[in-house]
């Protein structure tokens, strides 16, 4: 089995498991609105095997599952669309011959439109997920990142042979038609690139490009082959992403800080009593822009933490320098809380990189230059980073931690937010140390 076919193999497997897991999610919540099912169990089994046998009908007639040339957004919703129609008028037979029972009308109205509405939600945001998210961050740093001029078959083909190397990896394909930006042509997004100036944008957006790739019918003249800047470029999201995303960080912090005040007020208490000292711990990091802003955070360690005058790195819960409230807080991550002023007065957002002080910010920049890119962000109070890369105490993890904020940076968007966001509360709740 060639890389393309074990390819379409997988993602065929991926948006099975999703419908049929729409499914079940359809069937349960029919129980739960509903007067109790008789049989309940069997019923469910029979449904879910009913249904992977119509998703599979589904996204095999409409090659929603291929999602190969020249495939923009739009076309990925229509091609969804079929395969969710013939899935459900698959089930509506299944359930006229009675294979599946249910009530009629009520309980078969129920049924089919949350299967519908279940199936479509969680199989596009997948696939939107995949289309910003389609390079492992291990390339990052084991590979140089290209871009390839062109979006017809010769630049196709000669990005998938540059990706098929472990030498580069291709980020996207670079457009001097306006009208392709933001497309994705076979899993690599197109970006519009006219001019230098452009080149230059297009390098902050991405977070350095190594090479520019040219096919026979390329137009380097047109690309330019400016690439280097300093300072701070705009980032990639649009000004209505950016808009609400912002109105987002204001409006939930400022709910959260109201909800959790019983909570921020015992902390703060339980602080004071454990050794007389201060309750916030107020530290100078670097922001957006490359300006400082005082990061609020619970104290959770001794006063005489840093009595060397040197910065020391952390150890996540494990630290000697932990107070015995502090090792509680940092375990449960409520010593973050304060945090939620920092994204309320618009220093940092809830999503973004870890922000680091200014000394070692230093050390990285003599390493890897690329930290300089990460400006062009708020700091998050979460990142992707801190979900696997978890609390850094090496110069080498924060070498490690800056591959996956590069990674969020190429890969920004609302729903790659929210995402991060959903994962970071799961792993909150599961107790996951990081």
């Amino acid at each position: 089995m060639n890389k393309r076919t074990k390819d379409l193999a997988v993602r065929f497997v991926k948006d099975l498991i999703l419908s049929v897991a729409a499914s079940v999610f359809a069937f349960l919540l029919l129980r739960w609105v509903t007067v109790p099912v008789s049989g309940f169990s069997h019923k469910l089994a029979v449904w879910t095997g009913v249904a992977a046998t119509a998703s599979a009908i589904g996204l095999f007639t409409s090659n929603f599952y291929k999602r190969e040339r020249k495939v923009t957004s739009i076309n990925s919703v229509l091609h969804l669309l079929g395969a969710i129609l013939i899935k459900e008028v698959l089930l509506v037979t299944a359930i006229f011959v009675g294979l599946v029972q249910v009530n009629f009308p009520a309980d078969f109205s129920i049924l089919l439109l949350s299967d519908f509405v279940f199936t479509l939600l969680m199989c596009q945001f997948v696939h939107i997920s995949r289309g910003s998210q389609m390079k492992n961050v291990r390339q990052i740093s084991a590979a140089k990142t290209v871009l390839v001029v062109g979006t017809d078959d010769a630049a196709i083909e000669m990005a998938r042979s540059l990706d098929a190397s472990e030498t580069f990896s291709v980020v996207g394909l670079i457009s001097e038609d306006k009208r392709m930006d933001g497309r994705i042509l076979a899993d690599y997004p197109v970006y519009y690139s006219a001019s230098p100036d452009n080149m230059e944008e297009l390098r902050w957006k991405l977070g350095g490009i190594d090479c520019i790739f040219f096919t026979r019918s390329g137009s380097e003249d047109a690309v330019g082959k400016k690439a280097e800047s300093a300072g701070g470029r705009k980032s990639s999201f649009s000004k209505s992403d950016l808009f609400v995303k912002r109105s987002f960080d204001l409006t939930v912090s400022f709910i959260l800080l109201v909800v959790f005040s019983p909570l921020i007020a015992l902390c703060s208490l339980l602080i004071k009593l454990d050794d007389g000292g201060p309750v916030f711990y107020r530290q100078e990091r670097m922001g957006k822009g490359g300006r400082p802003f005082f990061l609020v955070k619970f104290r959770s360690m001794r006063t005489d933490a840093e009595s060397m005058g040197v910065p020391a790195l952390c150890s996540g819960e494990d630290d000697p320098r932990l107070t015995r409230i502090g090792r509680f807080l940092r375990a449960h991550h409520l010593d973050e809380l304060p945090q939620l002023w920092n994204v309320f007065v618009g220093d940092m957002s809830f999503v973004g990189y870890r922000p680091e002080r200014a000394y070692f910010v230093n050390q990285i920049m003599q390493r890897d230059n690329r930290f300089q890119y990460l400006f062009q962000l708020a700091p998050g109070v979460t990142s992707y980073s801190t979900l696997y890369n978890g609390y850094t105490d090496t110069i080498e993890k924060m070498i490690t931690r800056l591959d996956h904020d590069i990674y969020y940076l190429r890969s920004r968007s609302l729903w790659f937010d929210a995402k991060i966001l959903a994962l970071t509360f799961l792993s909150i709740v599961s107790g996951k140390k990081f």
